[in-house]
């Protein structure tokens, strides 16, 4: 498999060493060049740590809290596939189009119920819910 070793990289003068908050991206998560993966703490300020490279985290080779010098390992990065990146991407949308003609079918039926009711279509569902109520102390 295609991987890099990611190391902690220079990050001042001074600084030698940082404790590692937090994971900004799990194993398994596509990461870009520049964008930030981990959150470490120096002597004086939190920072992101950002990627060198495109591609997925394939894991980590620290643990959070963990305290570490410039030049140790991070984590092994698999090299960016584009036929990879474009299938995610793929199912990411037809995802979206079935969540999509979800909001659809609700908003149909949204309307259906207004209109039962015999509400405007700027309706609210509190509108919605005042005259469910009212319809329902009418029947009792």
């Amino acid at each position: 498999m295609n991987q890099r070793l990611i190391k902690l990289p220079f990050i001042s003068e001074g600084i030698k060493k940082v404790k590692i908050v937090k994971f900004l991206k799990k194993p398994g998560e596509n990461v870009t060049k520049n964008e930030p993966f981990l959150e470490a703490e120096t002597d004086k300020a939190c920072i992101e740590i950002p990627s060198e490279y495109d591609g997925k985290i394939v894991s980590y080779c620290i643990k959070e809290g963990e305290v570490i010098t410039i030049g140790d390992d991070l984590c092994f990065l698999s090299k960016f596939n584009s036929f990879n990146y474009i299938n995610e991407v793929k199912t990411s949308l037809e995802n979206l189009e079935s969540e999509l003609n979800d909001l659809t079918m609700l908003s149909d039926f949204y309307f259906e119920v207004i209109q039962l009711l015999g509400l405007e279509n700027s309706s609210t569902p509190e509108d919605i819910l005042k005259a469910i109520k009212k319809l329902k102390s009418n029947t009792l």
